[in-house]
C-alpha cells in the first residue's frame, strides 16, 4: 500500500525487509481566529505522539510540529468542557 500512495517512510528499502530511513518532516498547524481548540491541538498531539513513539523505538525522523496563528495572536477562546 505504501508504494501505491508513495510514502517513502513505509516503503521497504532495497528488498532487505527494513523500512527506509525517514527524515524529520516539518508540520505547521495554523490556528485562525475562532478555531475550536481540539481542531488544532488534536492534530498537534497526533504528530507529536508519532515522534515520541519513533524515539522509543530508537528510530530517526518524526515530525517537528509548530502551532501558529495569524499575526501571532491568540486564536482560542475559553471553552467549557462540562
Amino acid at each position: 500500500m505504501a508504494e501505491i500512495v508513495g510514502s517513502v517512510s513505509l516503503t521497504l528499502s532495497g528488498g532487505t525487509g527494513r523500512l527506509a530511513v525517514m527524515k524529520q518532516r516539518s508540520v505547521v498547524i495554523v490556528a485562525f481566529p475562532g478555531v475550536q481548540p481540539l481542531d488544532a491541538v488534536g492534530p498537534f498531539e497526533v504528530f507529536a505522539g508519532a515522534t515520541r513513539a519513533l524515539e522509543r523505538l530508537r528510530r530517526t525522523g518524526g515530525y517537528g510540529v509548530v502551532l501558529a496563528s495569524t499575526g501571532g495572536r491568540r486564536s482560542f477562546r475559553p471553552v467549557r468542557l462540562c
